[in-house]
């Protein structure tokens, strides 16, 4: 649970919470950048978790008083995982100074639980991936007919690679339009039963293939 309320929403903050997995607890953010690095990790197929506010982390300044430090989030990677601070890099840069002590430490901390610290930046978290993301998430659910998932699928199985334009032209029929077939290859895509490189924003020249092939 986290260790700090995320506090109202101002006109400084952006506060509100994105649910990780059906089921699960939501996540709360508290500014624009820490939500779009929520939805990052939401669409991370190697994040397993997320926590806000996971721990406070206490150390000894310069002049020998307490000070307390606590991380925006912990994640949870399949390969392990990390204590995440989201900043604004002209933010970082122009209170690096102030900043520094608490993420030294916070690394030393991390590691000493077997964990990473890193911090996030808006270069890092603001790209292509996030536009795919924001695009794929509200698809995750929707339904796609059985049949035009089959067939999509063999045509993919005897295409791939190829783009989305051409897999599209060649599943459309009478019986499956074109708004018909567009409108289920977001769904695949987002539940990667159809795959693609996401790290460049997803167009009709787009590469897909099946899970476990190369996009």
């Amino acid at each position: 649970m986290p260790v700090r309320r995320i506090p109202i929403s101002h006109r400084s903050h952006i506060t509100g919470t994105q649910p990780f997995i059906l089921g699960v607890r939501s996540v709360a953010h508290e500014s624009s950048l820490e939500r779009d690095f929520v939805t990052v990790c939401r669409f991370d197929a190697e994040i397993i978790g997320v926590e806000e506010q996971p721990v406070s982390i206490y150390w000894i300044d310069a002049n020998g008083q307490k000070r307390r430090y606590t991380p925006d989030y912990r994640v949870v990677r399949r390969a392990g995982a990390e204590i995440v601070e989201v900043k604004y890099r002209n933010d970082l840069r122009a209170n690096w100074a102030e900043y520094k002590p608490a993420f030294v430490a916070a690394r030393s901390w991390a590691a000493r639980q077997g964990m990473q610290f890193r911090i996030a930046t808006d270069r890092y978290i603001r790209g292509p991936f996030l536009a795919n993301a924001r695009r794929l998430l509200p698809r995750l659910h929707d339904p796609v007919a059985a049949e035009l998932e089959r067939i999509i699928l063999g045509a993919v199985t005897r295409l791939q690679p190829v783009s989305l334009s051409t897999i599209a032209e060649a599943v459309i029929t009478p019986a499956w339009p074109k708004e018909v077939v567009l409108s289920a290859l977001w769904p695949l895509l987002a539940r990667r039963v159809l795959v693609t490189a996401l790290d460049v924003e997803i167009d009709g020249a787009s590469q897909v293939s099946l899970t476990g092939g190369q996009p």
